[in-house]
């Protein structure tokens, strides 16, 4: 029940129907269904009188980001403000906490990831349709013939971004399980998904399945392999840019791009306000309050509205999730199949929080919720190797270095985009 409970809180979370099925409005039908899934759990968890809880280093990455999502509000001096987001921190752990317990066997985190790619498939295959003059969700069409989906999905980007996080549960279904049938669904899963980018026209989200698919291809390739998979990528970037498919002709000329100037602009407004507030930024969700154009990229709006001390927590969680998958791989603690999709949903992740607003989005806690029912899994099964490596050393200093290196690394980058293309 546990399980069926997580499902359809990440359903009405994520995909949100209740934004577009009038039975489904009733404002507290989340919370009804987050309470079901808490409490289905701990009577799981009561009859088995063994309850081990092993906090791994990406759960203390996880309640630290949240803490400075919550400390970044009080430089706006509105205690209103603190609390709602405090309120909103919370409900994001306790779906986080959901995810990464719940899903505590392979057989469980392979259904789980079947939901997600089924209902993102069905809802991106309804928004396909309206090229044909079929508008299931009422939404019509924009710009040049972009598609869109319902709800927050009405903007085609995120239409595109949600296709894309979706696509390495596709790749696991379609080409890394035995059964006939689930390799069929995976791959027309596969292909409604690609075609919903395509359709949706959007630059970032068809840069953002380059490079998910590539390296999915290369996941257990030699180093060499991937240079050419890399190298083969960027010519199709190349391609795409050259004969002007799906808006990719406008990325050569970016000074005279309208979108892309205006997310430089923000860019720049996103630095300025860093500069304004190191530590702890101009606080949780005030960007549109400093600018008037969204920051466009995830880095920035963490970096911005969070400082320095929230965009060092936020990497060092994406970090920690990462190197957590990749050792159990090393280990070969949880089957492979499961931690190449769950790797891949991280970067699926990075890549379009790179393009749009996503810093502490449902799909952040998604993706490293999943990582850490991994992690738990394979220190269920391998404790006394794994646990210390999986926790403890999570705050050691050689890995704070390491986080501390790419939270800047992520700073010069930003700074040199907007001045090369700026």
């Amino acid at each position: 029940m546990d399980l069926v409970g997580l499902i359809l809180f990440s359903v009405l979370i994520y995909i949100r129907p209740q934004d577009f099925v009038p039975f489904l409005s009733e404002g507290r039908l989340v919370v009804w269904v987050m309470f079901f899934t808490v409490a289905a759990w701990v009577l799981k968890e009561a009859r088995r009188h063994t309850t081990r809880f092993p906090l791994l280093s990406v759960d203390w990455w996880m309640c630290g980001l949240l803490i400075a999502a919550v400390l970044s509000t009080i430089s706006v001096r509105w205690l209103g403000l603190t609390a709602a987001v405090a309120i909103e921190m919370v409900k994001n752990l306790i779906f986080f906490v959901m995810v990464a317990v719940v899903l505590d066997s392979e057989r469980k985190l392979g259904w789980f990831l079947c939901s997600v790619l089924l209902f993102t498939a069905v809802m991106c295959g309804l928004a396909c349709l309206l090229p044909l003059g079929i508008d299931v969700f009422n939404v019509g069409m924009v710009g040049e013939g972009r598609i869109q989906g319902p709800g927050i999905f009405m903007n085609p980007n995120y239409l595109a971004y949600a296709a894309v996080y979706a696509m390495p549960v596709g790749i696991w279904m379609g080409f890394r399980q035995r059964s006939v049938l689930c390799r069929v669904l995976g791959m027309l899963a596969l292909l409604v998904l690609g075609l919903t980018v395509v359709l949706t026209q959007s630059r970032g989200g068809m840069i953002a399945m380059l490079v998910v698919v590539s390296y999915a291809v290369v996941q257990k390739r030699s180093v060499r392999v991937r240079w050419i998979a890399g190298v083969l990528a960027a010519a199709g970037v190349f391609l795409l840019m050259k004969y002007e498919v799906v808006r990719m002709g406008t990325l050569g000329d970016m000074r005279g791009d309208m979108a892309i100037v205006g997310r430089i602009d923000s860019w720049y407004a996103g630095s300025l306000m860093l500069k304004s507030s190191p530590l702890f930024g101009v606080g949780y969700g005030q960007y549109l309050v400093h600018f008037r154009l969204a920051p466009h990229s995830s880095f920035v709006q963490v970096a911005a509205e969070m400082g320095l001390i929230g965009l060092f927590f936020w990497t060092g969680l994406l970090f920690h999730s990462f190197r957590g998958v990749r050792f159990l791989m090393k280990e070969q603690a949880v089957s492979e199949e499961y931690l190449l999709t769950v790797e891949g949903i991280l970067l699926a992740y990075c890549m379009t929080g790179f393009f749009a607003t996503m810093g502490l989005y449902i799909t952040l806690f998604i993706a490293c919720g999943l990582a850490a029912a991994v992690q738990r899994i394979g220190v269920r099964r391998f404790e006394d190797e794994s646990k210390g490596t999986l926790s403890s050393t999570g705050f050691a200093a050689a890995y704070l270095c390491r986080v501390g290196i790419l939270t800047g690394c992520i700073i010069v980058v930003w700074h040199l985009l907007i001045r090369m293309i700026g």
